[in-house]
C-alpha cells in the first residue's frame, strides 16, 4: 500500500524571486514530485505569500478577515497554476477548494479525495480551511488528519527546527526529534500552536525540512528523514 503524506510547500516556492511565479521555480518543484507520486500518495497544500501576506497589507487598514479571504485565494492561484503545469508533463492531479468555486476546481469532501487519489492523481488542497484567522498550517494539519496521512511534511527555508532563531543566533541547537509539547513549550516558530496542537491531538508526527535544496522534497517523500521531526 502506497503511503499519503500531505506536504506543505510555501507560495514563495513557486517563483525564483517569491513573488507570483515562474517556470524555472515549478519545474524544480516538479521534477523533485515526478518520480515520487509513483510510490506515495500526495496531498498538497500551497501557501499564498508570494500573491498576498495579510500582515505584509497591514498599512491598508484592512480588517483582518477581508485581508484572510484574499489570502485564500492566492492558494487558490497558485494550487489552479501548479496543477495545470503538472498537467502538461502528464502527472494527473485534482484541485479541492474548501469554499465552492464549482467553475473552478472541486469542492473537498473526503469522498472525492479518496477517489482521486485512487486515481493516481496529485491532490491540492486550497482555500486554507474556509475561514479566516487560520493559517496554511492549520489547514495543512486538519487536512493531513482528514485524509489519514501518515506524515505532514512542511517544507521550509530552515533545515528544522532550533532552540533558537538561527538566521539571529550563530549557536543555535537543532534538534533532530523534539516533542509537541516542546515547540508549544518553548515557542518555537516554526509552524503555529495551533497547527502543532491539532497534530499533537491526532498522533500526527510532522517532519519540517529545507525545502529550498535540490533534492530534499524528493527525499522526504520516498521517506528519507531530513531536518526535524515533531512528534
Amino acid at each position: 500500500m502506497k503511503k499519503r503524506i500531505l506536504l506543505k510547500i510555501s507560495g514563495e516556492m513557486l517563483s525564483t524571486n517569491g513573488k507570483f511565479i515562474d517556470k524555472p521555480a515549478m519545474l524544480a518543484l516538479k521534477n523533485e514530485l515526478e518520480e515520487a507520486y509513483k510510490i506515495s500518495e500526495i496531498g498538497i497544500v500551497l501557501g499564498g505569500g508570494n500573491f498576498w501576506r495579510g500582515r505584509d497589507n497591514e498599512d491598508l487598514g484592512l480588517f483582518r478577515g477581508k485581508s484572510d479571504h484574499i489570502g485564500m485565494l492566492a492558494t487558490v492561484m497558485n494550487a489552479l497554476s501548479f496543477s495545470a503545469f503538472l498537467e502538461t508533463f502528464s502527472i494527473k492531479t485534482a484541485v479541492f477548494s474548501a469554499r465552492s468555486m464549482p467553475s473552478f476546481c472541486e469542492e473537498f469532501t473526503l469522498e472525492k479525495v479518496e477517489k482521486a487519489f485512487q486515481e493516481g492523481k496529485i491532490c491540492f488542497f486550497c482555500g486554507g480551511t474556509g475561514n479566516p484567522f487560520f493559517t496554511t498550517d492549520s489547514a495543512s494539519a486538519l487536512r493531513a488528519i482528514e485524509i489519514k496521512a501518515t506524515m505532514y511534511a512542511k517544507a521550509t527555508t530552515i533545515d528544522g527546527v532550533y532552540d533558537s532563531d538561527p538566521r539571529k543566533n550563530p549557536n543555535a541547537q537543532k534538534y533532530t526529534t523534539v516533542s509537541f509539547q516542546e515547540v508549544i513549550a518553548q515557542q518555537l516558530q516554526v509552524m503555529d500552536t495551533a497547527a502543532f496542537a491539532l497534530c499533537n491531538e491526532n498522533k500526527l508526527p510532522i517532519q519540517i525540512f529545507d525545502g529550498s535544496q535540490k533534492g530534499n522534497i524528493a527525499k522526504v517523500l520516498r521517506g528519507e528523514i531530513i531536518g526535524t521531526i515533531v512528534q
